[in-house]
């Protein structure tokens, strides 16, 4: 009878599998993260002064430019839908973003998305900052850097 002891073999495999799971939600994390900015960068800015009797308007939010790019989010559980936020600055948004993807484990399925009320028409190239829109630039960004990037998380 031949026997071996392949314990150690288990042990190393099943940290194997561990570090592959880090690594993966890394690389999720990494890109969506990306995402976000490149979204957020392609979504125009407002300007205070020129639009100010129109944000004036707005009662239900601040009268200052901002809203469209701190709507960027992913649902804060990774669960649940997107909620409109109260954020006036893109990088307040990636903040965000960033905290609620320490949320995420492999395997989940979730929404990058932008609650704004107006960001349809921004999408539409209603603005002259993004006469393509918000999604297909972003889109053409990404394709074009994601294969670098998503080895350069996956190594993090």
């Amino acid at each position: 009878m031949i026997t071996a002891d392949v314990s150690k073999l288990i042990e190393q495999l099943n940290q194997y599998h561990l570090d592959a799971v880090k690594r993966m939600e890394n690389m999720v994390r990494g890109f969506t993260y990306e995402f976000a900015m490149i979204a957020i960068d392609n979504t125009p800015l407002g300007d205070d002064e020129k639009y100010a009797a129109l944000y004036k308007r707005r009662t239900y939010l601040q009268p200052i430019a901002g809203f469209a790019q701190g709507s960027w989010q992913v649902p804060v559980d990774m669960k649940g839908s997107l909620d409109q936020q109260d954020l006036y600055s893109g990088s307040a948004a990636l903040s965000a973003i960033k905290t609620h993807m320490l949320n995420y484990t492999l395997g989940e399925t979730f929404v990058l998305g932008n609650t704004g009320p107006y960001i349809t028409q921004l999408n539409e190239g209603y603005s002259d900052q993004a006469p393509e829109g918000i999604t297909k630039p972003t889109i053409d960004q990404m394709l074009a850097a994601y294969k670098v990037n998503l080895l350069r998380y996956y190594k993090q």
